[in-house]
């Protein structure tokens, strides 16, 4: 069940008309009270959860322009910045962190933005990733090394974990997907 947000004549809720991708409703519910760009519905998903999960880039873009936060947690601790990573969408990723989403945001299970990319299998989110300098694919030095994860950079010192080229990456995308 969703929340009941600013109802608009024909009914339905912002929730509903991003499912429906009914921009035009969407702008006039978000005009009519911003604060339902915070709302949460099932599982703690935002309007640009919703957005994310979709795909859909002129909501994302509605939202984000109107103040939607990229990153909002859901009660798992996913942000919509985690969802378009999953689905590939680059442009809506691009345009999340041109609105300020964090890339060392980790969910509960402690998966990054970069994990959720492999997650959705497509390469070129994880290459579009990679460019951001936030994690750094490379070959692995050693084969007692671990298969894949990532490093950060923190200030001037480098936080290191593990790594993976880019043979792993289309390997766990290729598993991923079953």
């Amino acid at each position: 069940m969703l929340p009941v947000g600013a109802r608009i004549v024909g009914g339905g809720d912002i929730f509903d008309t991003i499912q429906r991708g009914n921009i035009d409703q969407c702008a006039h519910i978000i005009q009519f009270d911003r604060s339902t760009l915070k709302q949460k519905g099932w599982g703690g998903f935002t309007p640009l959860h919703y957005a994310a999960s979709q795909g859909n880039r002129a909501m994302t873009d509605l939202l984000l322009s109107s103040g939607a936060d990229a990153n909002t947690p859901c009660d798992t601790g996913l942000t919509p910045f985690h969802f378009a990573c999953r689905n590939g969408n680059i442009h809506v990723m691009h345009q999340m962190l041109q609105h300020g989403a964090d890339l060392s945001i980790v969910d509960h299970q402690g998966k990054t933005a970069l994990h959720h990319a492999v997650t959705g299998g497509n390469v070129l989110s994880v290459q579009y990733l990679n460019e951001t300098g936030m994690f750094r694919l490379r070959t692995p030095t050693s084969s007692r090394s671990p298969p894949c994860t990532w490093q950060r950079p923190q200030g001037t010192r480098t936080w290191s974990g593990t790594y993976c080229d880019t043979t792993d990456v289309r390997q766990m995308a290729q598993t991923s997907r079953g």
